[in-house]
């Protein structure tokens, strides 16, 4: 993580690439981030459920 942040710092200051290319770069970095959290979520949130319907699983296990 440190690497990747050094890497964005020093790619803005050097100026190699133009600002229009940093900002389309990190709204989609952003986005994709925050597709993969709320889809975690969701999963999360599924998986949860599930296993709260199964009173417990001990006893079906043993069947």
């Amino acid at each position: 993580m440190a690497v990747m942040m050094c890497g964005g710092i020093g790619l803005r200051l050097s100026g190699l690439a133009p600002e229009r290319f940093i900002a389309v770069f990190y709204t989609g970095l952003g986005a994709s981030l925050l597709l993969a959290g709320l889809l975690f979520g969701r999963n999360f949130g599924k998986a949860a459920l599930a296993d709260v319907s199964v009173p417990n699983r001990t006893e079906h296990e043993g069947e």
